[in-house]
C-alpha cells in the first residue's frame, strides 16, 4: 500500500504540506474507439481530420506499454508541439509513477 501525506482535498486528491498536488488513481489510457486528429498520427493530408482508431485491451495493457508511461511528464492539454527531453520542461505539470490497470 502506497502512503501520502498531506491534507486531504477529495477521495483521490491531497496537497502536500510544500503545497504540491497528489492526484492518484487518474485513468491515463481507455480501451475502444477513440477519435484522433490525423496530425497526432502522423498521417498525411488534412492533420485537422478526424481518425476513429480502436484501441484493444491487449495494446492498451500490454506490460510494456504501461511501463512506457512511468516517470513520463503530465501536461495540461496537448502541448501544439511533441513533448521531447529539450522542451518538457516547458509543458510539464508533474510526472506519472506507479502506473497499473484498475482492479488487477
Amino acid at each position: 500500500m502506497l502512503a501520502y501525506y498531506g491534507t486531504q482535498i477529495s477521495p483521490n486528491q491531497l496537497e502536500t504540506e510544500e503545497g504540491f498536488l497528489i492526484c492518484k488513481n487518474v485513468p491515463i489510457a481507455r480501451t475502444g474507439k477513440q477519435l484522433y486528429r490525423a496530425g497526432d498520427l502522423q498521417l498525411t493530408g488534412d492533420p485537422e481530420r478526424g481518425i476513429w482508431v480502436e484501441r484493444t485491451e491487449e495494446e492498451v495493457f500490454d506490460p510494456a506499454a504501461m511501463a512506457s508511461f512511468e516517470g513520463k511528464p503530465v501536461t495540461d492539454n496537448h502541448p501544439p508541439e511533441n513533448l521531447e527531453p529539450y522542451n518538457a520542461a516547458g509543458y510539464a505539470k508533474g510526472h506519472v509513477q506507479n502506473v497499473r490497470r484498475e482492479g488487477w
